[in-house]
């Protein structure tokens, strides 16, 4: 089955001048990058390179004691929290729970944060499709999550909403930053469709996870070659869904 794993992406999408701005930094995990990483950044993201569903992702952050928080999900999709004392500890819990030590099978990714005002983790869920030769938007959704790891997944609890609405009235934007935030993520999104087609022409379909920081920045978190539209169904407008169906019978 056709896929494109989470360090290709992010080697392609560096490579793009449009969204390399707009995708954290990202290195495969190695102890050395880990360290480097969470002294530069309050915390990381450890993904597996070939993961779905939020399963085997985890939250590694340092607090102003040293002490370290990990949370998230095993590879099996349990919940996982635990708190170190020191680096140490740390690798000894990951090497013994969850990474292979011997295989590159990890990214560390740069932590972003994206976040409601009071707290919530947010995302936003995009769906673009290609359709007579050309990507278009199919639509995006708004994500609410329900967990203090910042993982923001229809599998892990998030629920969907409409997009103006986490805009307006979670990020508190005025309807003018609303609408050039979402032409922002529709056209940084098209574009990555564009940066993976042009050497997968088998691929017809992406759904994208957007972050937006406190600045209002967005960012591109993670592209899924096989997405979904469960998600989209959760909307009470039922037109965003319905218009990727048409997308998809206009391809035929």
């Amino acid at each position: 089955m056709h896929q494109i794993n989470k360090w290709e992406q992010a080697v392609r999408l560096k490579q793009n001048p449009l969204t390399s701005r707009n995708f954290p930094e990202t290195e495969v995990f190695s102890e050395d990058v880990l360290q480097e990483f969470l002294n530069r950044s309050s915390f990381v993201y450890v993904k597996p390179i070939g993961g779905r569903e939020g399963k085997g992702v985890i939250r590694i952050s340092k607090n102003s004691n040293g002490i370290y928080s990990i949370n998230g999900y095993t590879n099996t999709g349990s919940k996982m929290d635990k708190e170190c004392f020191n680096m140490e500890e740390v690798l000894t819990f990951l090497y013994s729970n969850h990474i292979q030590k011997s295989l590159p099978n990890y990214i560390i990714q740069q932590g972003i944060s994206s976040f409601t005002a009071d707290g919530q983790a947010l995302g936003v869920r995009v769906h673009i499709q290609y359709v007579k030769d050309q990507w278009v938007l199919g639509g995006m959704l708004g994500k609410l999550g329900n967990q203090e790891d910042g993982i923001v997944n229809r599998n892990r609890g998030a629920r969907a909403l409409p997009i103006r609405e986490l805009l307006l009235l979670h990020l508190h934007m005025n309807q003018q930053e609303a609408r050039v935030v979402e032409e922002k993520i529709e056209l940084l999104c098209l574009e990555a469709g564009r940066v993976f087609h042009a050497e997968h022409d088998w691929l017809k379909e992406c759904g994208i996870d957007i972050g937006i920081d406190p600045s209002g920045e967005v960012w591109i978190f993670e592209v899924n070659m096989r997405p979904s539209i469960k998600f989209f169904y959760h909307l009470e407008d039922k037109s965003v869904v319905n218009q990727i169906k048409k997308n998809r019978l206009n391809r035929k």
